[in-house]
């Protein structure tokens, strides 16, 4: 079946830029790739949607992301982006 971490977990959202760190959406919580929980499930694909494929950085298709898992890509249903991310930025802190 897998390792059961939360870098495995279909609620969980890697970090945009910090990608071992994430956001669980389903207890709304940030965690790191390697903490697990009793709410982990396997991520199914399903037909019409885009997830996001860390390893390549970008947004695909369903019919990619098919392929892509059997691949062994790591895939998600979004990525993580920090609201406080502006603090982050050189220029905002001008």
């Amino acid at each position: 079946m897998g390792v059961r971490v939360c870098a495995r977990c279909r609620w969980w959202r890697p970090h945009f830029h910090y990608p071992t760190v994430g956001y669980c959406a389903k207890r709304g919580i940030l965690t790191v790739d390697s903490d697990s929980c009793p709410e982990w499930e396997p991520l199914r694909v399903k037909p019409g949607r885009l997830y996001w494929c860390l390893d390549c950085r970008r947004r695909v298709s369903w019919e990619e992301a098919v392929e892509f898992l059997k691949r062994g890509y790591r895939l998600y249903e979004s990525a993580y982006v920090d609201p406080d991310v502006r603090e982050e930025i050189v220029g905002a802190s001008e």
